[in-house]
């Protein structure tokens, strides 16, 4: 028993010392830190242990077992000795961003000046110039940016952080995504496990934006391309019925629509959907495009006595301009990923006889985004 009390009373002092060190630390760690207004300085040692991703994709990470990881330390390490050079305007998206054990977070990439050419025949105009960068930030979130001027060393460590990619993409294998943008081979698609991922592809199999596609990867070819790019076979999941896309990435929203076809009415609103929210903006609207003599004034009645006050306390309006009185509206969706707006698919139709659609959406299902017009015809 008194064994016992003896080992309590040692851990209970041992504690004690324990907890006065750790406020004389933090004490310490206070007085010698930086002020917030302070960036971190930039590290000047890069070991095996650095952590580091590439296109500032978090899950894109420089792997141990990545045949360029050491070749990017190497390159990181000669940084720190080289001159600084002169700021540039703009700073590309980091290529590589390292983080410390405090989660500080530093990147580097490509910063450019365009310069505009005269437009004047013969004159010379002012080649655009290029850095390297290197960027930290203090606690308020304010960057702190270095240039270096693009040696052979920087361009060797460039090199091969492009060249690490397609290793990363190879580990991922194929995922799951929807389609955020898509043009020609060019495909942008959200995950929920990688965010936004920019794949490239020979066949996009009629992929639209709000598809679910699985993305394989395919292989790259780095040589030939101007940055590392996933290349991949797709697979269109939804086939542009994007009602059938998971609920993380699209919410269909109740709709109807009516049609209203009448000459000119393809140039109200420039083609994008126009939001009214209540009658006295519906009032508004309509009592300008009767001064215009847009909108014939029977059409204007119509809507006037269809979306009356009552409508508007449970419904919001969408005027759309169309080339085509046969349209169809095929789905209004609320987007999930961030910082888009909502979408509205129409079928276009073939008719040529000019029309504004009228779409009504339930105020309780929509999410007080913007909506935009998407074309899937």
């Amino acid at each position: 028993m008194t064994l016992s009390i003896k080992r309590t009373a040692l851990a209970s002092v041992l504690l004690a010392i324990s907890a006065a060190l750790a406020v004389l630390g933090g004490v310490m760690h206070f007085a010698a830190g930086l002020k917030p207004t302070q960036a971190v300085p930039l590290p000047t040692k890069y070991t095996d242990k650095t952590e580091m991703y590439l296109n500032d994709a978090p899950f894109l990470t420089v792997s141990d077992t990545n045949p360029y990881r050491q070749d990017i330390i190497a390159g990181l390490n000669t940084i720190s000795s080289k001159p600084e050079a002169g700021s540039e305007e703009f700073c590309h998206t980091p290529e590589l961003t390292v983080v410390d054990k405090k989660g500080n977070k530093f990147e580097y990439g490509l910063a450019v000046t365009s310069y505009s050419s005269p437009d004047v025949e013969g004159a010379e105009s002012t080649p655009d110039t290029v850095a390297f960068y290197a960027r930290s930030y203090n606690q308020l979130g304010e960057a702190r940016v270095k240039y270096y001027s693009p040696d052979e060393d920087i361009n060797k460590l460039r090199e091969n952080i492009r060249n690490a990619v397609p290793y990363e993409y190879k580990r991922i294998g194929s995922f799951e995504g929807v389609v955020t943008y898509v043009k020609d081979k060019n495909i942008s698609l959200y995950s929920e496990k990688y965010g936004y991922i920019q794949v490239f592809t020979n066949d996009a199999k009629n992929a639209i934006v709000g598809d679910t596609i699985q993305a394989d990867y395919a292989g790259e070819n780095a040589s030939k391309l101007p940055s590392a790019k996933f290349m991949a076979d797709v697979t269109n999941i939804t086939q542009g019925d994007v009602t059938k896309t998971a609920p993380d990435y699209l919410t269909p929203l109740p709709f109807e629509y009516e049609v209203f076809a009448f000459e000119n009415a393809d140039k109200l609103a420039n083609g994008y959907p126009e939001v009214i929210t209540d009658k006295e903006e519906l009032d508004f609207t309509l009592w300008l495009y009767d001064e215009s003599g847009k909108i014939p004034k029977d059409v204007i009645n119509k809507m006037t006595a269809k979306y009356d006050e009552n409508f508007f306390a449970d419904n919001i309006l969408l005027f759309v301009s169309s080339q085509h009185s046969d349209a169809e509206v095929k789905a209004a969706v609320m987007a999930n990923w961030t910082g888009d707006p909502d979408i509205l698919y129409i079928n276009d139709g073939k008719d040529n006889n000019p029309a504004l659609i009228a779409v009504s959406v339930e105020r309780m299902n929509w999410d007080e985004e913007v909506f935009e017009k998407y074309i899937i015809n």
